[in-house]
């Protein structure tokens, strides 16, 4: 049996239809994971640089008291010591709002029609004040097993455009989280130079 040139052509066709669709599941996961691991090293970094911001709490808790018993003058250590003290404080917070969730990243991707979030599935629960207290019965998944299960995307191109906008929605956590992290070190080398010179003032 002999086959013929079209079907062979449309069989090859469909094996490289296939590879491209492998390449591109792969492509994408690794992805996903590659932006992941990203994004928990900065969170070990911004971790150590918190850490390395509380070292100066002693020094400030004595300046506060020293103003609180002494008064404060308009003085070059002075304006120096406050300038490294609040550069000091937004360094902390911005450290702090690099390492909290930043929330429903996948609103800020430009899609025609952005598919459910079915990848992290977030969003399913409806947690208030209270979940961070005690665990309770009532929070309830929005959707059923049933519908969750049907709404699994079930053919290649619904599986890739999946990954796909999952991808842009770690990558958008990511890049403020880097942003985050270079203010927080900037912030923090703001506040070194600062308090260095008011040291060297002061003497």
């Amino acid at each position: 049996m002999t086959v013929s040139s079209p079907d062979v052509e449309r069989v090859l066709a469909a094996l490289e239809r296939g590879a491209a669709e492998t390449r591109g599941f792969a492509f994408l996961i690794e992805s996903v994971k590659d932006i992941q691991g990203t994004i928990r090293a900065i969170d070990t970094k911004v971790g150590i640089l918190l850490a390395v911001l509380a070292i100066p709490l002693p020094i400030v808790q004595s300046a506060l008291h020293d103003i609180h018993t002494r008064g404060a003058t308009l003085t070059p250590q002075n304006v120096l010591g406050g300038l490294a003290f609040l550069a000091w404080v937004v360094a902390a917070l911005v450290a702090i709002r690099a390492l909290t969730g930043v929330g429903d990243a996948s609103k800020h991707v430009r899609a025609e029609v952005p598919p459910d979030d079915l990848f992290y599935a977030g969003g399913q629960y409806r947690l208030g004040w209270i979940d961070a207290l005690i665990t309770r019965d009532a929070p309830l998944s929005a959707r059923s097993i049933e519908d969750f299960s049907a709404a699994v995307p079930t053919t290649a191109e619904a599986a890739h455009q999946h990954l796909a906008f999952e991808v842009l929605s770690l990558a958008y956590i990511r890049d403020l989280k880097i942003f985050r992290q270079k203010i927080a070190f900037e912030l923090t080398a703001v506040t070194i130079v600062l308090g260095f010179l008011a040291l060297v003032l002061s003497r």
